[in-house]
């Protein structure tokens, strides 16, 4: 009996230093296979096990996602696919600003406070946010990988990325083919012969185009070609006001703001100054309204409006020419930037949100809900009856749209300025004059 315990005994501590022997071996002695495996559920799980493993997760976490860009479906739709994908975050999304200063302020106020963790930022934001370390530095993120060349350049700052666009489109006119045709018109190449249209058009007792002054940043699509040929006449326009080297009062500019008032006097119909997008677009498919000088991003409003007011001509786009310059160039903009706030209480949740809207399938979602272009690669609009209208207009010299590179402040002063100017009162010198004024404080708070 004595030597069945002593057996016993022996064979439990020789057990016992066996186990003792493989733990240390697990603690100390992990092959490269093994390490290698424990890196990757530490720190490069895979989608699918990531998806797997929050679905096993009873605990819900709530992220704020804010954006200014909306229609009926978006961004509705993302959100209700990211949540598909990720069932234990729930993202609450508020869209519901659509006058652009105060967007920006609420996100100004929403990013400080800490109550946003994914927001939509203004191109012409970008760089105050990143300077002030509100946003995400997401360099290196594999979803990157997916977007055109050129789309992330305006988030970029020392090399660093934070942020990637939600839509990639051209700014440009749309124009009533029946109308060209019937008083013998073809789309012009030069500036000379835009205005020979144009006073074609008026002869007949038509206003040649027309804009909706009443969503104001409309102001600027309405003479954004002047703006273009500041861009061409003084490279790094912008920057040089930001430097001090150029002033809005100078010669130059108080000249080109005379010429924007009297093309906008002599050729847009004086009811703009009273029209909402939906008078424009109701107003150009009854044929009352020749051009409609916008973008491609519009084609939400056409899509909206047509279900009520379906058109029986055709409708194309075309590039319209720059005043002084004998090539067509297009103002072209990668506009709204995806970002996360590094202030967010849930850094991960935030992540996967952003992630996934800048995959390719969040995208094609995005792209679909806003009859957008997508600047992710492969990601082509599904329902649009609008964007192959842009197909000829994409093949011109482009230039990065505008008030992506003004300063911030000074937009927001060139927007009403525009339009009081168009009302008549406010005189081109007097708007060159308050321009410089905020750029001067601009560059006085550096």
């Amino acid at each position: 009996m004595k030597k069945t315990i002593i057996f016993l005994v022996v064979a439990a501590l020789t057990l016992s230093m066996i186990l003792l022997g493989t733990a240390c071996k697990t603690a100390t002695e992990t092959t490269a296979a093994e390490t290698t495996a424990a890196e990757t559920m530490a720190g490069e799980t895979t989608a699918a096990e990531t998806t797997a493993a929050e679905t096993a997760s009873s605990e819900i976490v709530e992220i704020n996602y804010l954006t200014w860009a909306s229609s009926e479906t978006y961004p509705a739709k993302v959100i209700e696919a990211f949540e598909a994908k990720y069932p234990n975050i729930k993202v609450n999304a508020s869209w519901d600003v659509q006058d652009v200063e105060a967007y920006i302020q609420k996100q100004k106020t929403a990013i400080t406070a800490g109550s946003v963790d994914v927001t939509a930022v203004r191109d012409e934001m970008l760089k105050t946010y990143i300077d002030a370390g509100y946003l995400v530095d997401i360099t290196g993120q594999s979803f990157l990988n997916d977007y055109n060349p050129g789309t992330l350049d305006m988030a970029t700052v020392d090399g660093k990325i934070y942020g990637a666009p939600i839509a990639q489109g051209f700014v440009g006119g749309y124009y009533n083919k029946s109308i060209f045709d019937k008083n013998g018109l073809s789309l012009p190449k030069t500036w000379d012969e835009f205005i020979a249209v144009c006073e074609k058009i008026k002869s007949t007792g038509m206003s040649p185009m027309a804009t909706n002054l009443i969503d104001t940043w409309v102001a600027e699509q309405a003479v954004y070609q002047f703006m273009v040929a500041w861009q061409l006449d003084y490279p790094d326009v912008f920057k040089k006001f930001d430097s001090g080297e150029l002033k809005y009062t100078d010669a130059y500019f108080v000249d080109s703001f005379k010429a924007m008032n009297d093309f906008y006097k002599n050729y847009v119909n004086p009811e703009s100054i009273s029209w909402d997008y939906r008078n424009i677009v109701t107003k150009f498919y009854e044929q009352e309204v020749p051009i409609y000088l916008n973008g491609d991003y519009v084609g939400v409003w056409f899509t909206d409006v047509k279900k009520e007011a379906p058109t029986d001509f055709e409708m194309g786009a075309f590039a319209v020419p720059v005043p002084g310059s004998d090539e067509i160039i297009v103002p072209t903009y990668a506009t709204f930037y995806q970002t996360a706030i590094t202030s967010s209480k849930h850094p991960v949740e935030a992540m996967k949100l952003l992630e996934f809207m800048c995959s390719a399938e969040g995208a094609q979602v995005t792209t679909n809900a806003l009859s957008m272009a997508s600047p992710v690669k492969g990601v082509v609009n599904e329902v649009s009856w609008l964007l192959p209208m842009w197909k000829d207009v994409a093949t011109y010299k482009t230039v990065p749209i505008w008030h992506s590179l003004q300063n911030p402040a000074v937009n927001a002063q060139l927007i009403p300025g525009l339009i009081e100017m168009f009302s008549g009162s406010l005189t081109p010198e007097k708007l060159a004059e308050r321009l410089q004024n905020a750029q001067d404080m601009a560059n006085a708070s550096k």
